[in-house]
Order: structure tokens, then C-alpha cells, then sequence
């Protein structure tokens, strides 16, 4: 389902469909109306995919990464290691 709302004199448009929420701006309403049946389109055919890395990366892998680069720095590194 999109939504587009006037911000000034620019066009908001957002799109949700599928637990996924895609917003961009345009500065004509033509160009915002005929966006939204392509990407909507491209979502149904699970042609869409905004990523921007996060949905890969593990809470594991984040956990480890703070372990090798931030916990060295700290006074506590051993007590907060075992916390993790």
C-alpha cells in the first residue's frame, strides 16, 4: 500500500507491502504515482530488496566484532568479556 503526502513543495512516497517499508521523494506528483506500481510490482515478483548489510549480519557476529575491536580499550575487558 502506498501513501503519498506533500512535504513543500516535494512528494513524499511510501510504500508497505510485506514487512517492507520503502519511502523515496520526488519533486513532481506524475513521477512519485507512476514509481509506486513498479516497485510494488518488483516486490510481488521478490525482485525488490532493500538491503543495507544489517539484515545479514548475526547478533553473534556483532557480539564477536565488539569483542576483537572495542573490549580491548576497557579497564573491565575481562569482566565484560564473560558478561558477553
Amino acid at each position: 500500500m502506498a501513501t503519498i503526502r506533500k512535504r513543500g513543495n516535494r512528494y513524499h512516497v511510501q510504500i508497505r507491502r510485506r514487512g517492507q517499508s520503502i519511502t523515496r521523494t520526488f519533486d513532481r506528483l506524475a513521477t512519485a504515482k507512476s514509481w509506486i506500481p513498479k516497485i510494488e510490482g518488483d516486490i510481488e515478483r521478490h525482485l525488490y530488496i532493500e538491503s543495507n548489510g544489517s539484515e545479514r549480519t548475526t547478533l553473534l557476529e556483532l557480539f564477536e566484532r565488539y569483542e576483537r575491536q572495542v573490549l580491548p580499550s576497557h579497564k573491565g575487558h575481562r569482566v565484560e568479556r564473560y558478561r558477553l
